[in-house]
């Protein structure tokens, strides 16, 4: 028994089994919670069922879930790419003002946006996925560039040391170096890019999406199947994340050797 209270202790190591045991609690924990809530307002688990069998049969539910996803995996491509070309060129003494910049912009407020990004981009994909790119990468570059200028200056002068030249430094210590927590800071972001999607689908909605579903029921009160489509897509998003991580597994298998605290 002593060592089933050894997870209540910080920094302990935890096997798969506890893992697995851990996450079942706490599953059961929530489900037990959800079932007896006292709540009115919200709805229980067989009527989300139900609502999410009835939209997925009837609404296209399905299509739409792969349309959002779609929208997102190009979304999230080429805010990936915008974003390593800003923090990595901040190498660069010429271009750091034009990334801090960029960083800034997390702050503007992204209700004003649609009506500028119209006028330069037009409607419809196009204007969506500008939107989306947008909400990402502000936040990404700042992530990414963050990474790179905590780069230690041993490892710049250890590479200096086997006669790179700058070029060569900052492909290996800087790019190279830094893979394994640049796919990390993309993962992370991607969850704001998920949260984006519905409200950026909300107000481009000439291409439909769940964002265009969700609106649609909120507007006649119908919470069991916004809660489907909320639950529809924290699913995909999550199967997202673990592609993410097995990406992460096979390019830098380096990241996963054993850690503290696992």
């Amino acid at each position: 028994m002593g060592k089933i209270w050894r997870v209540f202790y910080p920094n302990e190591e935890v096997g798969p089994l506890a893992r697995r045991l851990l996450t079942l609690l706490v599953l059961v924990f929530l489900m037990f919670n959800w079932l007896f809530m006292a709540s009115p307002i919200i709805p229980r688990p067989l009527e989300v069922t139900q609502a999410f069998g009835d939209m997925w049969m009837n609404d296209g539910l399905g299509q739409e879930l792969i349309n959002s996803f779609w929208t997102f995996v190009q979304a999230i491509f080429l805010a990936s790419v915008f974003s390593m070309a800003f923090a990595y060129s901040g190498r660069l003494p010429v271009m750091r003002p034009f990334v801090t910049f960029v960083t800034t912009l997390r702050y503007l407020g992204f209700v004003g946006l649609p009506f500028l990004f119209t006028m330069m981009f037009g409607g419809g994909h196009r204007l969506k996925l500008a939107l989306l790119i947008f909400a990402i990468m502000v936040f990404l570059t700042t992530s990414i560039n963050d990474i790179v200028s905590d780069v230690k200056d041993d490892r710049y002068d250890y590479a200096r040391t086997l006669r790179m030249n700058e070029w060569q430094v900052t492909w290996e210590v800087v790019v190279l170096g830094t893979f394994d927590k640049v796919i990390d800071a993309i993962r992370q972001n991607a969850g704001i890019g998920w949260m984006m999607l519905p409200m950026v689908e909300g107000i481009v909605k000439s291409e439909g999406g769940v964002g265009t579903m969700i609106i649609a029921e909120n507007k006649h009160f119908n919470i069991p199947q916004v809660l489907a489509i909320m639950i529809s897509v924290m699913a995909l998003g999550l199967v997202q994340d673990n592609v993410i991580v097995l990406i992460k597994r096979l390019v830098t298998p380096y990241a996963f050797l054993k850690k503290e605290r696992s």
